[in-house]
């Protein structure tokens, strides 16, 4: 039963990693060729799916051992997560035409912008 568990969860690491590894590589030139927040914050992004499936899959193979890797790959999971949210904020914030001036309260943010007070 152990294994059959460990069979799903490697073919759905496999197939998270080779799906976002094509998005990545079809997307590639278009972010290359033009560099914006929007692109770079979506990359972020979709980096986060495979770091997570690696991460499970890590964890169930390493259940009954030491699990020092299994505890250094959650370390690096925590801290890419934050890293991913700051760059969701930031990709919502460029998309709605925030600037950073508005951000930090520079520059008040327009009453249609703002929700409810």
């Amino acid at each position: 039963r152990y294994d059959v568990v460990l069979y799903l969860s490697g073919i759905s690491t496999l197939i998270s990693v080779l799906l976002s590894t094509y998005l990545i590589a079809t997307n590639f030139n278009k972010w290359k060729i033009k560099s914006t927040t929007t692109s770079t914050n979506i990359l972020i992004i979709v980096l986060m799916a495979p770091i997570f499936a690696i991460d499970s899959f890590v964890s169930l193979l390493e259940l009954e051992e030491g699990e020092i890797v299994a505890h250094l790959l959650d370390m690096f999971k925590e801290c890419y997560e934050s890293i991913t949210l700051h760059a969701f904020l930031m990709l919502m914030y460029s998309l709605l035409g925030l600037t950073k001036d508005m951000i930090q309260g520079e520059k008040p943010i327009p009453d249609e912008m703002k929700g409810r007070e």
